[in-house]
């Protein structure tokens, strides 16, 4: 791997978005910095604009977490367009740990992120936490596609 390649921002994003779950608010400022600061955020349960509210975002859910980590998979980066696959454990402070597999679509302006759409399947995330529930839910699943 090159060192341009080893310094993309999707290289960046990633390493950033790992520290920040396993190391929480002190790594926060960190990932914040990747950001522009008119970010428009958004995911199946929430939507956002501004650094400020993204932040305040951030730190609830850091914040809900009694377990969190996260893997990204895969990064897709072209222009100023990024796409990422990850896999993440949540257990809130109070429940059962849930596994979330999703994608995040990011758009670039002036090397900094300006947008952010992720998208999971937050049913399969919580099916996921309940024993005999995944199955059940991926037959129903299988039936109906």
């Amino acid at each position: 791997m090159s060192p341009s390649q080893d310094t993309s921002l999707g290289k960046r994003w990633s390493r950033a978005l790992e520290t920040l779950f396993r190391e929480r608010e002190p790594a926060l400022p960190a990932f914040l910095s990747l950001y522009d600061e008119h970010i428009q955020f958004q995911d199946p349960l929430q939507r956002v604009s501004g650094l400020d509210a993204f932040a305040e975002l951030n730190r609830r859910f850091l914040v809900r977490a009694r377990r969190l980590a996260i893997t990204v998979e895969d990064m897709a980066e072209q222009d100023n367009v990024l796409f990422a696959s990850w896999r993440m454990h949540f257990a809130p402070r109070l429940g059962p740990e849930m596994t979330l597999e999703g994608a995040s679509h990011l758009r670039v302006r002036e090397g900094r992120i300006l947008y952010q759409r992720d998208h999971f399947d937050i049913a399969g995330g919580v099916a996921s936490a309940v024993p005999g529930l995944s199955s059940l839910y991926r037959a129903v699943l299988t039936r109906v596609s």
